[in-house]
């Protein structure tokens, strides 16, 4: 390390460059490589700095075949905040959903019968199956990291009908390991009646996987949040979802925290569509927090939060036009109601489309 300048000071600098420039910067001495890798240093620079955000999307390559006809092949695009790509892994099929593993987001990717989990900081696929099967519009996914075990898990919720014609909540456990077999059956969800699972409604956070549902309008039409501790199995208490006149809500993780985001119309009169973004802040008391309120301008179909941003509470978003062909990323800004143009994305992304975050300890390991 230079002599020039104490290793303190060196140190500070460093913890405030973002995650790009620090993992460059480990190339330019082994005294750097060293400081960088340092546990101490990443957790001081993930206190400091923003993640690099990463895009990860499908594309469709035509490949020929046989002279005359053409297939076409999916891979997988991981892409940085300014729209440039940063890793290709070809043919893993169609993007599933993204998730936390045990050093950092996880994708997980099918097709037909087998699922692909994939570490995005490397490019790594760290575990396979050829159990998934489709199982129809009756069941849906959802894929978490069990801890302390260090397994990944699929979990399968179905609905089937009895001898008495009434609905049946079935549940399955897939358990991603050698030589853990295929599909197992699991204690039933915590569902009273029929109920309605709502698509992009499975979310995993610290090992806990939360399935987003609703009652019909006979019933009440009320949402709720059930909880599954992937570990042991168990289903835990039933939350209450925040109160939303919407059939297309979307459950995500936002910055670590349980959120749902919802259409709705401010006011009556106005008829302004917007999105209303609400957070889990306190799980016991299933209270939330409507903490976003963002306008959609008619060319705006969909907007999705993909982190609150370290300093002023602004919001990263991912935004699809009805009047251009590429979505963009925007930052929503709460103090003036207005949204700021980031970077536009390419143009050939199909609709399946993710975000991780990726911290330092994504991507150097202790040494």
């Amino acid at each position: 390390m230079p002599t020039s300048v104490p290793n303190d000071v060196v140190s500070e600098i460093l913890s405030w460059a973002p995650v790009k420039s620090a993992c460059r910067f480990r190339c330019a001495s082994t005294g750097w490589r060293a400081l960088i890798s340092d546990p101490a240093f990443v957790a001081v620079h993930k206190a400091r700095t923003e993640p690099q955000l990463l895009i990860v999307a499908n594309s469709l390559h035509g490949v020929a075949s046989g002279g005359r006809r053409r297939r076409r092949r999916r891979d997988l695009q991981l892409l940085d905040a300014d729209g440039s790509v940063v890793r290709v892994v070809k043919s893993v099929g169609d993007l599933w959903t993204i998730t936390s593993g045990p050093h950092g987001p996880v994708c997980a990717t099918r097709v037909g019968r087998v699922l692909n989990v994939i570490d995005l900081a490397t490019g790594d696929v760290l575990a396979t199956s050829t159990e998934m099967g489709d199982g129809g519009a009756t069941c849906t996914f959802g894929i978490g990291y069990a801890a302390p075990s260090g397994k990944y898990k699929v979990v399968r919720l179905m609905i089937t009908l009895s001898h008495s014609h009434q609905p049946k909540h079935t549940c399955e456990v897939l358990t991603l390991e050698d030589g853990a077999g295929g599909w197992r059956w699991m204690q039933s969800p915590p569902i009273a009646g029929y109920f309605g699972l709502h698509r992009n409604s499975m979310v995993t956070i610290d090992g806990v996987l939360y399935v987003l549902y609703s009652l019909p309008r006979a019933q009440g039409g009320r949402s709720y949040v059930i909880c599954l501790d992937l570990e042991t199995e168990q289903w835990k208490r039933s939350i209450k979802a925040p109160n939303m006149m919407s059939t297309r809500p979307r459950m995500v993780e936002l910055n670590g925290t349980l959120s749902v985001v919802h259409w709705e119309w401010e006011g009556y009169q106005n008829k302004q569509a917007c999105t209303a973004i609400w957070l889990l802040s306190d799980l016991a008391k299933s209270t939330w927090v409507k903490a976003y309120v963002i306008p959609m301008p008619p060319t705006i179909d969909l907007v999705i939060p993909l982190r609150v941003m370290r300093y002023g509470g602004k919001l990263m978003c991912y935004c699809l036009h009805s009047d251009r062909a590429s979505p963009t990323l925007q930052v929503y800004d709460p103090l003036n109601g207005t949204c700021t143009h980031l970077a536009d994305l390419p143009g050939n992304l199909l609709a399946d489309v993710g975000f991780c975050n990726l911290h330092l300890e994504s991507y150097v390991r202790p040494t």
